[in-house]
């Protein structure tokens, strides 16, 4: 009895060990159909509202001189960011030292491990994305690996999504969309390389160059 119980122990310890060593992630359901998934923003802009985002348009809206990056990394950290607990004065004098903030945010560290697109240098990218954890825009968790399809506005110190959560995909062994357009939807259960070349072919059709980094 005694030896069963110390080989008990030592697998709850080695289980422990392996938790603390690989980190927890969190692995998304491989297929879901685009009605069940839960997209926060639809309640701000539904998609019935606004022509729906899609891989060329991310790619078109390169071609007319947005800032766009496409990136793969992992989610190191979270906070909260919210303006009234940051500086006092109003709301133009907290956008000229911040950048342009509206309410809480989340800012995300986040490790670049590829750059699809763009010219970023740094190792590490802070990510803003409106709203809390469970406010205006479905966030990724610490952990994920993710690739995001990300903005950079004048004077701002932090990347957003192009368009909610219909830039972020979670790559945690296949890909997952958050988005509820059924062309990301397709993506769901797939590798990244899929997207990816997806992607780039879009680019050689517009003439777009690129330099993965």
């Amino acid at each position: 009895m005694k030896r069963k119980k110390r080989v008990v122990i030592g697998l709850c310890s080695l289980l422990v060990l392996l938790i603390i060593g690989i980190g927890v992630r969190y692995f998304y359901p491989v297929k879901v159909r685009p009605e069940d998934k839960v997209v926060l923003s639809d309640e701000l802009l539904p998609l019935s509202s606004a022509k729906p985002p899609s891989m060329e348009l991310y790619a078109k809206s390169i071609t007319i001189g947005i800032d766009e990056y496409v990136i793969e990394g992992k989610i190191l950290s979270e906070q909260e960011m919210n303006p009234m607990f940051l500086v006092k004065g109003s709301q133009e004098e907290f956008n000229k030292k911040y950048g342009q903030v509206y309410g809480t945010n989340m800012i995300y560290t986040v490790r670049l491990d590829e750059v699809w697109y763009g010219n970023i240098s740094e190792e590490e990218i802070l990510v803003k994305i409106a709203g809390d954890k469970n406010s205006m825009i479905t966030k990724p968790k610490v952990g994920d690996n993710v690739i995001l399809f990300l903005s950079l506005h004048d004077g701002d110190d932090y990347y957003s999504p192009v368009y909610m959560e219909h830039s972020i995909f979670t790559n945690n062994g296949s890909l997952y969309a958050f988005s509820n357009v059924e062309e990301f939807c397709d993506y769901d259960g797939k590798k990244a390389d899929v997207l990816k070349k997806d992607f780039y072919n879009l680019l050689d059709q517009y003439g777009i160059a690129y330099e993965p980094r």
